[in-house]
């Protein structure tokens, strides 16, 4: 037997989907190549210098981030709870706690959020720790803003693709 020729009606519906998924194609394009690709993200700054928290928001102005300020890692760990960012930056150097227990803490709620590690006290050999803290980035202090963007950009892009990863793969789970 062949195949019956689809009717009128179908193709029209079919050409109606097709034109959708197209413009749902080149809208993805258009905000991936976007500078404001970034709206709605947010990023937390974790410093006891409210001097440094600004400069660092200031670096990352023209990139339209929800930016979040803690002036300690425990006020950041309480906005970390409620807003889950897409990425922290955070200073090494801090009283009460400092960067790596508060990078300790934000593994322990089993969610990856990138890292970036802010100081002017660190030295190489911090940098496996770092790493296995989840950091993607350390910025020694005097801060070069361009620097800091650039990093802090391609966290951000790999923090969002992997998120779009998980949701894309909890669809293709639910469909089956």
């Amino acid at each position: 037997s062949h195949p019956q020729p689809l009717a009128n009606a179908q193709l029209e519906t079919r050409a109606e989907t097709d034109k959708a998924i197209a413009e749902d194609i080149r809208k993805v394009n258009r905000e991936a190549s976007s500078p404001l690709a970034f709206d709605n993200i947010k990023v937390l700054i974790v410093d006891d210098d409210v001097e440094h928290l600004d400069l660092i928001d200031y670096a990352l102005e023209d990139l339209n981030l929800d930016v979040l300020k803690a002036d300690s890692a425990q006020q950041a760990l309480g906005i970390y709870d409620e807003v889950h960012p897409h990425l922290i930056i955070t200073d090494l150097k801090m009283p009460e706690m400092n960067g790596i227990t508060f990078a300790t803490e934000v593994k322990k709620r089993m969610r990856f959020t990138p890292i970036i590690f802010c100081s002017g006290f660190a030295g190489r050999s911090d940098l496996a720790e770092f790493i296995a803290l989840g950091a993607v980035g350390f910025v020694e202090k005097p801060y070069d803003p361009d620097h800091l963007r650039m990093i802090a950009e391609q966290a951000l892009h790999t923090s969002i693709t992997r998120d779009c990863v998980i949701k894309l793969a909890r669809l293709a789970y639910q469909s089956y």
